[in-house]
């Protein structure tokens, strides 16, 4: 690095370097090659302005040693182009297929780069929420993965394991999407409905991408004079997302009424419980769950064991409590 560059990291707004976005560090293979520039976020002393610095060029040689270096020092994420994000894709699909195979695998490295591969899918979709292929590809992508962790119990867990939250949107659906297909599974829900499900909530925020940062304050309960955009963002998931041929009815419906409560309160078309099937009710459960325990705009983070009690308690008469009870089991089953 030059002189009067220190590499650090900071809580960073997701648009503070536009045209970038960042990935997990922990999800680079060492020995590999790395699939386009990296990118790390750096203080500049003389303008005294944050900046990124050019780590690794497109093709280089990943050194073990220097990854373990930037993660004992607190840098966990690098940032790379939002045109490079394909590449990132592929890198992470071919990575973790190759450790699949090996019989002495890193298993908790083999469910990073899947779950970050996953990351990425949302975040393309995300950035082009009307190109139809970019949605169709992340559909592709999210039912793979719905396919692991049906069959492999040990994929399952291991993705719970390093699933991580920090309050943003791609994070939130990717872990929404995990919380919920586990939580079918371990309700005996049929594969097909649990796929749809997944889908859905792979996809339930893509209405809140591109909207400020006011917009996108989606914490578990809104005020009556929330953002009017953020009440409507379930129909905008909806559109985008019907864009994709062939997806089930359930799948739309889902999407639709994943803040709809059952006394009436929720948005955006004010549906009671008669009008809400089963997966609306348990995407309202982990939704809220996932959105409560990693703290989003002004709401602070809550514990898990607050998060279901706030639920239990206050969200009786809006949240299914007999789904509620099977969160609560499936969480204590890891």
């Amino acid at each position: 690095m030059n002189q009067g560059i220190s590499t650090i990291e900071i809580s960073a707004l997701p648009n503070l370097y536009p045209g970038y976005v960042h990935f997990s560090l922990r999800s680079l293979v060492p020995a590999s090659r790395c699939p386009c520039a990296l990118r790390l976020e750096a203080y500049h002393s003389a303008s005294q302005r944050l900046r990124l610095v050019m780590a690794q060029e497109a093709g280089a040689r990943l050194d073990g040693a220097w990854l373990a270096r930037l993660l004992q020092a607190g840098i966990h994420h690098a940032y790379i182009q939002q045109d490079d994000l394909d590449r990132l894709e592929e890198y992470l699909r071919v990575q973790a297929a190759r450790l699949a195979l090996a019989s002495d695998s890193d298993t908790e490295l083999q469910h990073c780069l899947v779950y970050e591969q996953a990351l990425c899918a949302i975040k393309s979709a995300m950035l082009e929420p009307r190109n139809g292929r970019r949605l169709a590809q992340g559909v592709a992508t999210v039912r793979q993965i719905i396919e692991q962790i049906w069959r492999d119990d040990g994929a399952r867990q291991g993705l719970l394991k390093v699933m991580t939250s920090d309050g943003r949107l791609a994070k939130h659906c990717l872990n929404v999407c995990l919380l919920g297909v586990g939580l079918a599974r371990g309700l005996g829900w049929p594969s097909q409905r649990a796929e749809n499900l997944g889908v859905a909530l792979f996809f339930h925020d893509l209405g809140l991408a591109g909207q400020d940062s006011e917009s996108r304050d989606c914490s578990p309960e809104l005020p009556d004079d929330a953002h009017p955009a953020l009440r409507q963002h379930p129909k905008l998931s909806r559109d985008f997302l019907g864009q994709v041929p062939d997806l089930a009815p359930e799948v739309l419906d889902t999407v639709l009424n994943h803040h709809e409560n059952l006394d009436g309160s929720g948005y955006p078309r004010g549906l009671d419980g008669q009008g809400l099937s089963p997966a609306s009710r348990l995407a309202r459960v982990v939704d809220f769950y996932e959105s409560s325990t990693a703290g989003r705009g002004c709401c602070p983070a809550l514990t898990p064991f607050e998060a279901l009690s706030l639920m239990r308690r206050e969200m009786k008469a809006k949240l299914d409590q007999d789904l509620l009870e099977g969160l609560v089991r499936f969480l204590g089953h890891g």
